[in-house]
């Protein structure tokens, strides 16, 4: 099944209606700017994206989740301008539940 970045309630209903024992692994395709702006102005774009991504792994894994794969856009000097991150949840429930 896949999932947009809204997904619909009856996308959630089917997520969580899935098997128990299914692992969900979350894919997140990131560019980020070259600065940030708002509140994080003055910092990279992803060192900006980074305050939220630490806590958010920390309660990724708090609940059972792990991260997967990173490749980031420095590829052997080339700038590839996108970032994958990849998660695993143990259930559907624990995604939603994140």
């Amino acid at each position: 099944m896949l999932i947009a970045q809204y997904p619909t309630a009856e996308q959630i209903q089917e997520l969580l209606a899935g098997p128990a024992d299914t692992p969900v692994v979350m894919v997140n395709l990131l560019r980020f700017k070259d600065r940030a702006d708002a509140k994080d102005e003055g910092l990279a774009g992803v060192d900006a994206y980074k305050l939220y991504g630490e806590p958010m792994r920390r309660i990724v894994e708090k609940r059972g989740g792990a991260r997967r794969a990173v490749a980031d856009r420095d590829h052997g000097g080339v700038d590839l301008s996108i970032d994958a991150r990849m998660r695993r949840f143990a259930t559907g429930r624990h995604f939603i539940a994140t």
